[in-house]
C-alpha cells in the first residue's frame, strides 16, 4: 500500500489501522483458558500478509515471544512442516527433532504445550490453507488443550473461505476479521497527490485491492483500462497498457539490472543467486548488485531471508521483455544448473515444462519422472506436466500408453474422475487390465455402478484374471454393493484357497468375506474372518497395502457391525496415511465415512463431525454423491447429539435431506434411518419418507435397517405396523447375539411399548438396552436408552426412578460432550418437576417434620418440648398444623400418614 504514483513511491500502511488495533488488542488479552485465536480472511492481494507484518512490529516491544510461519502448497506433503517453521522461529527445533521425525503425536503434543506455556507467546500463521494435515491436527489439539499459565495468542490468515475446518472449529468464539477492499477514504490517504476522479477511476478498476491499486496508480491515466474491465484479463494481454508500461520501465534499466530482472522472472527462488546468474549468463557478483538495485527501485522486495517480485504483474512484464526462444533457452539453463546442483526432479520440472518444445525424449522423460513424484501431493500439477508431454509424444507408442495411464491416475487423484475416464478412453480397447481397473474405480467414484461393472467384467474376461488379486477384490466390492453376497463369498473363497494369493489381497479378502458372511447371518464365521483380516492388515507393509487400501474401509465396516471396534480407528488412520503417501486419495471418501460412523458409535462426537466433514469434502472432490449422503447421515447423528441449539440440528437435517439418496440399498436405508430418527422429535419428515413396503430381508443388521422405519411409523402414530417390524427385529437380534443390534432392537421395542401404553415393559427393554450399550463402550447410546427408561418411569408415575435415570443420562452426555442430548435431559427433568405433586408429608416444614416424627414415636407434647428445647405451647401449635396438612384428626394417625 502506498502514498503516491510511481514505481519508486514510498508505500505507507493505511486503511487497516482499526483491524491492526483489534489484532494487537486481542493478541494481548488474557482469555479464560489463556488462549486467544484470531482469524484473518480475505482474497489474494487484499493485504493480509502486510497486516501481519505490522502486527509483528507492533508487538515487538512486548514481553511476548513471537513466531511466524508462511506455509506453501508443497509444504502439505511434509508432515509437521508448519510446526517446524514455528519451532525454528522460537528456537526449539533441536529439542523436538526426535519427536518430529518419529511422528510421536502424543509426546510431541505434550512437549509443544510445555514449550508454549513457558512464556506469553504469539503464533502467526499466514496462508494457513496450505498447512500440512499433521500440523493441523497438532495445532488443533494444542488449542483445545487445558487452561494455560501463560497466554497463547494464535493468528491464522487464509484466503476467503479456505480456513481448514479442523482449525476453525477449535475456537468458535474467535475474533474473525474479514479484510474488505480499501475504502475511498483509504485511497485518499494512500494517494493524496492524485485528483479525486482519478482515484475513483483507480478504485473502479482495481476493486480496492491494494496490490492492483498500487501498481495501476503509477500509470498514466489514459493507459488505465476502462472501469468494469477485468484487471486479470487486462494485465497479461499482449496489448495491455499496464503490461507495456511496466515493460517500458524495465527496458530502460541499466544492462545488468535488465538482464538480472529477466533472469529472475524465470526463477522460483530469487535468493538463489547462482541460479539467477546461470540464467542471466552474468557473474554472480554482478547479479547480486543487480538484485539489490532492483529492490531499491521497488521492483523487488527483499528481507533477511527472501527476495521476491513486488507483484506478479512485474514478473509478467519482465518475462514478456524476452521472446519465446530466449525463455526456452533460459529455462533449459535453469534446469541444467539445478541438475548439476543435485536438485530434485520436482525442483527442475517447472523449468522442464517451459523448455519442452517438440519431441524431446530426454526432457519428456525427466518431466514424467517429476510428475510421478508429484502425484501423491500435487496431482493437478502432475496431470498438467503429463498432458504437456503427451501432447508432443508420438501416437501409439508403448511409453505413451504408460504415461496416459499415469495421467488417468493423476486426474482421479486431483478430483477429476470424469477427466480421468476421458484420458483413459484410448486404452480401454486394448487387452490391458490396469486401465480397465482404474476406469472402473473412476466410474464407481462417480456413482455409476453399471459402468463400473462393465469395465470390471471386461478386465475379468482377460487371461489369468482369476489370479489377479486386486481385480477380484474390486469385483467383490461391487458384488457387496449390489447385494450379491453369495457371489462375493464364493469369489473370495477362491482367492483364499489359492496358495499364491498375496498377503495384502488375502487380508482384503477376509475383510470382504466378513461382510458377506455377516449379511447371510453366519456371525461366528464372519467374526473369524474379521479377526484374520485385522491380523493380516497389521502384518502387511504399507507399500503392499496401497493397491487394496480401499478395502480397509470394508474392515472398518465389519468391525463396526460385528462390535469389534476397539482397534478399528487406528487401522483406518493407517489406511488414510497409506493412501496419501502412495497416491490413493480416491479411497478417502470411503475411509473417512467408515471412521465417522465408528466415532459416532463410540461417542467421540467432535472427532466424528471432523471425519464426516472430511468425508463430505472428499466425496465432493471426487464426485462421489453416494458417500456425500452417507457421511452426512453420520454427521447428522453427531450434530443431533452434540448441539443444544435446535436450529443447528434442523439445518443439518435439511442439508442431508436435500442430497440425493445413495444408489447402494443399505446406504440409502442408513440415510433414511438417520433422517427419521433425528427428525421425529423435531416434527420433520424426510422427503421421500421411509418406504412403507415389505420388511427387509431378515439379516443380522435388521434392527439397524428397521430403526428409522419404526421411528417414522411412531411419528405417524402407526403403532401396529411398528410393532410388526420390532418383533421381527427382536427375533433376528436374539439369533445374531450381536450386542449393538440387540440393544437397538430392545430400544425400539421400548419406544413402541411406551407408545402402546405399557411403561413397565418399555422400562425393562430400555434398561436392558442401556446395559448392552454401556458394555460396548457406547456411553451416548447408553444415555439415550436410559432417557427412554426415564420416560417410561415417568409414565408409570415412578418419579423418583425417573429423576435418578435422567441424572444418570445427563452425566453420560456431559462426559461425552453431547450437549444436544443433555439439553433434552434437562427439558425432561423440568417437565417431570412440573408434573410431580408433593405428598402431604413432603409439605411439612423441617420443624413440623421433627415434631411429627416424635409424635409417631409416641412421645407426649411435654416430652417433645424437652427434646426440641421449645415450650409445650409451641409443640401444640406445630401439632395443629401437622394434623391439618396431613388431613387427619388425631395424633394416633400421624405415624400411618407419614408412611404413605
Amino acid at each position: 500500500m502506498g502514498s503516491g504514483g510511481g514505481s519508486q513511491a514510498t508505500w505507507e500502511f493505511v486503511g487497516r489501522k482499526e483491524e491492526l488495533h483489534r489484532l494487537a488488542a486481542e493478541s494481548a488479552v488474557q482469555s479464560d483458558r489463556g488462549v486467544s485465536v484470531i482469524l484473518v480472511e480475505g482474497p489474494p492481494g487484499i493485504g493480509k500478509s502486510r497486516l501481519l507484518d505490522e502486527l509483528r512490529g507492533r508487538t515487538a516491544h512486548r514481553a511476548q515471544r513471537v513466531a511466524r510461519a508462511t506455509p506453501t502448497e508443497f509444504d502439505g506433503a511434509t508432515p509437521f512442516e508448519t510446526v517446524r517453521h514455528l519451532l525454528d522461529d522460537i528456537g526449539g527445533t533441536e529439542d523436538f527433532v526426535s519427536f518430529l521425525d518419529g511422528a510421536d503425536i502424543r509426546r510431541l503434543r505434550g512437549a509443544l504445550v510445555a514449550l508454549l506455556d513457558e512464556t506469553d507467546t504469539l503464533l502467526v500463521i499466514d496462508d494457513v490453507h496450505w498447512v500440512d494435515s499433521e500440523s493441523q491436527i497438532l495445532l488443533a489439539d494444542v488449542l483445545r488443550g487445558p487452561r494455560r499459565t501463560h497466554h497463547l495468542a494464535v493468528v491464522l490468515s487464509y484466503r476467503t473461505g479456505r480456513c481448514p475446518a479442523r482449525l476453525a472449529r477449535t475456537a468458535p468464539g474467535a475474533l474473525h476479521l474479514q479484510l474488505p477492499p480499501l475504502s475511498t477514504d483509504d485511497v485518499a490517504d494512500l494517494l493524496p497527490a492524485l485528483a479525486a476522479d482519478h482515484r475513483e477511476h483507480l478504485m473502479a478498476v482495481s476493486g480496492g485491492n491494494p496490490l492492483y491499486l498500487g501498481l495501476l496508480a503509477g500509470l498514466p491515466r489514459d493507459r488505465l483500462p476502462a472501469p468494469g474491465d477485468e484487471v486479470g484479463e487486462f494485465a497479461p494481454g499482449d496489448s495491455g497498457a499496464l503490461d507495456r508500461t511496466l515493460r517500458a520501465e524495465l527496458a530502460s534499466l541499466p544492462t545488468v539490472e535488465r538482464l538480472t530482472v529477466r533472469a529472475a522472472a524465470v526463477c522460483d527462488d530469487l535468493s538463489d543467486i547462482e541460479l539467477v546468474a546461470s540464467i542471466a549468463k552474468l557473474p554472480r557478483e554482478d547479479v547480486a548488485d543487480g538484485l539489490d538495485a532492483l529492490a531499491e527501485r521497488g521492483l523487488l522486495v527483499a528481507d533477511a531471508t527472501t527476495i521476491r517480485f513486488a507483484h506478479p504483474l512485474v514478473r509478467t512484464a519482465a518475462l514478456r521483455m524476452s521472446g519465446a526462444a530466449w525463455q526456452i533457452l533460459a529455462h533449459r539453463r535453469a534446469a541444467g544448473y539445478l541438475r548439476s546442483a543435485g536438485a530434485s526432479p520436482l525442483a527442475v520440472a517447472h523449468h522442464l515444462e517451459r523448455a519442452l518444445r517438440g519431441h524431446d525424449p530426454d526432457t519428456s522423460a525427466a518431466l514424467v519422472e517429476a510428475a510421478a513424484l508429484a502425484l501423491p501431493f500435487a496431482p493437478a500439477t502432475s496431470a498438467r506436466w503429463l498432458s504437456a508431454v503427451l501432447a508432443l509424444s508420438p501416437e501409439g507408442d508403448e511409453v505413451q500408453r504408460e504415461r496416459t495411464l499415469l495421467l488417468g491416475r493423476a486426474h482421479l487423484m486431483a478430483g477429476r474422475p470424469a477427466e480421468a475416464l476421458d484420458a483413459l478412453g484410448s486404452l480401454l480397447g486394448t487387452p490391458a487390465r490396469e486401465p480397465l481397473m482404474l476406469a472402473a474405480q473412476c466410474a464407481r467414484t462417480l456413482g455409476d455402478l453399471t459402468r463400473a461393472r462393465e469395465l470390471v467384467d471386461a478386465a475379468a474376461a482377460l487371461p489369468d484374471a482369476a489370479r489377479d488379486g486386486p481385480l477380484q477384490i474390486e469385483l467383490t466390492t461391487l458384488d457387496l454393493q449390489e447385494g450379491s453376497y453369495g457371489i462375493a463369498t464364493r469369489r473370495v473363497a477362491a482367492l483364499l484357497g489359492a496358495s499364491d494369493t498375496a498377503p495384502s489381497v488375502r487380508a482384503a479378502a477376509h475383510a470382504l468375506r466378513a461382510l458377506a458372511l455377516l449379511a447371510d447371518g453366519a456371525i461366528d464365521e464372519a467374526i473369524a474372518s474379521y479377526t484374520e483380516a485385522e491380523r493380516g492388515f497389521a502384518s502387511v507393509p504399507d507399500r503392499e497395502a496401497a493397491d487394496i487400501v480401499h478395502s480397509f474401509s470394508a474392515m472398518g465396516w465389519a468391525g463396526f457391525l460385528l462390535d469389534r471396534h476397539d482397534r478399528v480407528p487406528a487401522h483406518l488412520d493407517r489406511a488414510l496415511r497409506i493412501s496419501r503417501r502412495h497416491g490413493r486419495d480416491y479411497a478417502h471418501p470411503e475411509l473417512h465415512t467408515a471412521r465417522a460412523f465408528l466415532l459416532v458409535k463410540l461417542g467421540r462426537l467432535d472427532e466424528a463431525i471432523d471425519a464426516a466433514d472430511d468425508a463430505a469434502d472428499a466425496a465432493r472432490r471426487f464426485g462421489y454423491p453416494d458417500l456425500a449422503a452417507l457421511s452426512g447421515a453420520a454427521r447428522l447423528r453427531a450434530v443431533a447429539a452434540r448441539e443444544a441449539d435446535r436450529g443447528t440440528v434442523v439445518a443439518a437435517w435439511h442439508a442431508l435431506d436435500s442430497l440425493a439418496r445413495p444408489s447402494v440399498d443399505w446406504w440409502r436405508q442408513v440415510v433414511d434411518g438417520a433422517l427419521a430418527e433425528v427428525g421425529m422429535p423435531l416434527g420433520l419428515r424426510p422427503a421421500p419418507a421411509v418406504s412403507d413396503g415389505a420388511v427387509p430381508q431378515r439379516d443380522p443388521m435388521l434392527p439397524s435397517r428397521l430403526s428409522g422405519k419404526v421411528f417414522n411409523l411412531l411419528a405417524r402414530r402407526e403403532i401396529g405396523a411398528a410393532r410388526v417390524h420390532v418383533d421381527a427385529a427382536i427375533e433376528v437380534a436374539n439369533q445374531s447375539r450381536l450386542p449393538t443390534q440387540l440393544a437397538m432392537a430392545l430400544m425400539t421395542r421400548g419406544a413402541v411399548g411406551l407408545a402402546e401404553g405399557d411403561p413397565a415393559s418399555a422400562a425393562t427393554d430400555a434398561c436392558s438396552a442401556a446395559d448392552l450399550y454401556a458394555a460396548q463402550g457406547m456411553s451416548v447410546h447408553a444415555g439415550r436408552a436410559t432417557l427412554l427408561a426415564a420416560s417410561a418411569a415417568s409414565a408409570a408415575g415412578d418419579f423418583d426412578s425417573a429423576t435418578a435415570r435422567i441424572a444418570s443420562a445427563r452425566h453420560a452426555f456431559d462426559a461425552a460432550g453431547a450437549g444436544g442430548y443433555a439439553a433434552t435431559a434437562v427439558s425432561m427433568q423440568r417437565a417431570l418437576a412440573g408434573r410431580r405433586t408433593a405428598t402431604p408429608a413432603e409439605s411439612l416444614t423441617r420443624r413440623e417434620r421433627q415434631v411429627a416424627d416424635l409424635v409417631a414415636r409416641g412421645l407426649t407434647n411435654k416430652e417433645i418440648a424437652a427434646e426440641l428445647y421449645v415450650s409445650p405451647r409451641t409443640v401444640d401449635d406445630h401439632l395443629g398444623k401437622i394434623l391439618r396438612k396431613l388431613g387427619i384428626r388425631s395424633r394416633a394417625a400421624v405415624a400411618a400418614r407419614l408412611e404413605d
